[in-house]
């Protein structure tokens, strides 16, 4: 065996480790980009399912005024007026 030749062909074999080390790493950073952006979306989107419940609950309490309005300018009309307790 040539053990001159083994010194340069382990610096090599080193290279090579380190730029495929080098190119893992950036893979690496790139996926974690990807993660952390889909998490904080992920965030949004459950923040804004946890509203869902309130508004729809102002919906309902706008939509029950907007009937009772409807209903006493129905009756007003007809000449009905609710009476004063």
């Amino acid at each position: 065996m040539k053990y001159h030749l083994l010194s340069s062909l382990l610096l090599n074999e080193l290279q090579k480790l380190s730029d495929r080390h080098e190119a893992l790493e950036q893979e690496n950073a790139a996926l974690r980009s990807d993660k952390n952006s889909e998490v904080a979306e992920l965030q949004k989107r459950i923040v804004l399912l946890e509203e869902l419940p309130a508004r729809l609950a102002s919906l309902e309490a706008r939509i029950e005024l907007e009937r009772s309005v409807l209903q006493a300018s129905t009756h007003s009309e007809d000449g009905w007026e609710p009476r004063s307790p």
